[in-house]
C-alpha cells in the first residue's frame, strides 16, 4: 500500500514527519518506507513537492528508484503542501505511484476549521518576520482554505473510497489529545500506544507559534520596523513568550471568525455530507474568543523594552540608506553613499521630509532623565537640522550646540520606547556645490554621518 499524506499545513504535519523520520528503522522493520532522497532537512519531503510544482518530473524517477531498491511493501509520502499541487502534477504523481505495484494508493488529509487555520497561519507568518497591519489580512476566499475545491481537484484522479479526510482538533482525536494515535490508526492500522515505548518521541513542539499578545505587538510596530529588522524583532517577542509563557487569548475575534467561516459554508456542507464528517468540524466553538487586553499587551511591551541593550531602528523614509545599530558605541550610523567613498554619509532628499523611527530600550538610558540626540554631518544648511522630534505627546528641545537635541525619558517610556525624528529643509543644495570635482547635481538636504543617542544621567 502507498499512503500520500497531503496536508494541510498547520495540522501537525511537522510533528508527524519528525516522529517518522527519527524512527525510520523501526518503520522499515514493519514494512514501511519513508523515502529519504526526496526529503529536505531530514524529515520534510520538500524536494519532491518543489520539483513537481516546477513541472520538473524527473524527480519521480528518483522516487521510483528508491522505492524499488528498498524492497519494502508499503510507502508513506508526507508533506504539508502536497494538497497545493495542480492537476497535471497530481496526475503524474499518482500515475507513478500506481505503477509501483504496491497495492492501493490512498491519500490522507487533515482539515482544520478555516478560522483556526487562518489565525495559526497569521501568527506563524509574524513569527518569521512577516509583519502587517490588520487591514492588510484580507478576509476573502483563499485557495488554501477552500477545502471543497481542493478535494474536487484530487477526486478527479483517485477514487473517493481511497480518500481519508480526518478532522484536525483535540476533540476529534482518540483520547481527545493525540494526533499521533489518530495518524497511526488511519495510516498504519497500528495502535500508537502499543509501540510508543519502542519509538523516540520528540518532547517539544517542533514548530511552536507566537501567541496573540505577540501578534498584537507585532501589528502595532508593523509600519515602523524596517524590513531588515523584522525577523530580529519577532525573535525577541518569541524569546519573551518562551520565558514568561503563552497567553491564553486569541488573535482573531468571534466576528472575524464567523466572517471567515461564512465564506466557505457551502463547500464545507458538501464535504460533510460526502465524507460523513462531523458537523462540529466547521462550526465555531461556543466561546468568546477573548483578545488580549491593553494591560497584557503593555506588560509584554515593557518586558521587551527592558530586555534589550541597544537601539533598534524601526523605519527609514527618504534617507537613502539602511540603518545599522552599533551596540557598543550606542550609535546609529547611516550607510555611506556611492560605493562607500562619499565622506558625508547619507543625504536627505532635497526638501522632502526624511523621517527616522527608533525603538529605544530602557536599559539604554539607564534611569537618566533625558535622552540627548547628537547629529554629526558633513554639511549643514542651517541650524535647524531637525524640524520635528517626539516620543508620544512629549516636547523636545534644542540644546546649546548646533546639532544636539533632547527628549524626556518619561515621554519615551509612555510611548513604548518609540522615538520619531524628522528632517526637513527649506534651503537645499547639491553635492556638486560643496565639492566642485563632484558631478552629482542632485538636489539634497543634509549629509548625515551619524546619529548618536546619549543618556543624560545628571539629576
Amino acid at each position: 500500500m502507498i499512503v500520500l499524506h497531503i496536508g494541510t499545513d498547520k495540522t501537525g504535519s511537522t510533528a508527524i514527519q519528525k516522529l517518522i523520520s527519527i524512527n525510520r528503522q523501526v518503520f522499515e522493520k514493519k514494512g514501511w518506507l519513508y523515502p529519504k532522497k526526496i526529503g529536505e532537512n531530514g524529515h520534510r519531503q520538500w524536494k519532491l513537492y518543489d520539483k513537481l510544482k516546477k513541472n520538473e518530473f524527473d524527480i519521480l524517477e528518483e522516487l521510483k528508484k528508491e522505492v524499488e531498491e528498498s524492497g519494502l511493501s508499503n510507502v508513506l509520502l508526507s508533506y504539508e503542501e502536497y494538497y497545493k499541487l495542480e492537476e497535471e502534477q497530481i496526475a503524474k504523481l499518482l500515475a507513478l505511484l500506481n505503477s509501483l505495484n504496491k497495492g492501493e494508493v490512498k491519500i490522507i488529509i487533515y482539515l482544520r476549521r478555516q478560522d483556526d487555520k487562518k489565525e495559526s497561519s497569521l501568527l506563524q507568518g509574524i513569527k518569521h518576520g512577516i509583519l502587517r497591519g490588520r487591514e492588510e489580512y484580507g478576509f476573502q476566499i483563499e485557495p488554501e482554505l477552500d477545502y471543497h475545491t481542493i478535494m474536487a481537484k484530487w477526486e478527479k484522479f483517485i477514487d473517493k473510497k481511497n480518500i481519508i479526510i480526518r478532522p484536525y482538533g483535540k476533540s476529534f482525536f482518540p483520547h481527545k489529545d493525540s494526533l499521533y494515535e489518530d495518524f497511526f490508526q488511519f495510516v498504519f492500522g497500528i495502535d500508537f500506544n502499543k509501540i510508543k515505548e519502542s519509538l523516540a518521541v520528540p518532547s517539544k513542539d517542533p514548530n511552536p507559534s507566537l501567541d496573540a499578545v505577540s501578534g498584537y505587538i507585532a501589528e502595532f510596530f508593523a509600519q515602523l520596523i524596517a524590513d531588515d529588522y523584522k525577523y530580529s524583532f519577532t525573535s525577541q517577542l518569541f524569546a519573551l513568550q518562551n520565558q514568561y509563557g503563552k497567553s491564553k487569548t486569541y488573535f482573531l475575534d468571534k466576528f472575524e471568525r464567523n466572517r471567515i467561516l461564512s465564506l466557505y459554508k457551502r463547500g464545507n456542507d458538501t464535504l460533510i455530507e460526502k465524507y460523513s464528517l462531523p458537523i462540529a468540524l466547521f462550526q465555531p466553538e461556543k466561546k468568546n474568543y477573548k483578545k488580549p487586553d491593553n494591560i497584557e499587551i503593555a506588560e509584554r511591551i515593557a518586558l521587551l523594552y527592558q530586555r534589550g541593550e541597544y537601539l533598534l531602528p524601526l523605519y527609514d523614509w527618504g534617507s537613502g540608506g539602511a540603518l545599522t545599530p552599533n551596540i557598543k558605541a550606542h550609535n546609529i550610523n547611516l550607510i555611506h553613499g556611492f560605493y562607500g567613498v562619499e565622506e558625508w554619509g547619507v543625504w536627505t532628499k532635497g526638501n522632502e521630509t526624511a523621517k527616522l523611527a527608533f525603538l529605544v530600550f530602557r536599559d539604554y538610558y539607564n534611569g537618566g532623565k533625558y535622552l540627548d540626540l547628537i547629529i554629526k554631518s558633513r554639511y549643514l544648511l542651517n541650524s535647524n537640522t531637525i524640524s520635528y522630534m517626539r516620543a508620544g505627546d512629549g516636547d523636545w528641545s534644542k540644546l546649546g550646540g548646533e546639532d544636539q537635541y533632547r527628549l524626556s525619558t518619561d515621554n519615551i517610556r509612555k510611548n513604548g520606547g518609540v522615538v520619531f525624528v524628522e528632517f526637513k529643509h527649506k534651503n537645499v543644495i547639491s553635492p556638486m556645490e560643496i565639492d566642485k570635482i563632484n558631478q552629482d547635481n542632485r538636489v539634497m538636504g543634509v549629509g548625515l554621518e551619524s546619529l548618536t543617542f546619549v543618556a543624560d544621567l545628571s539629576s
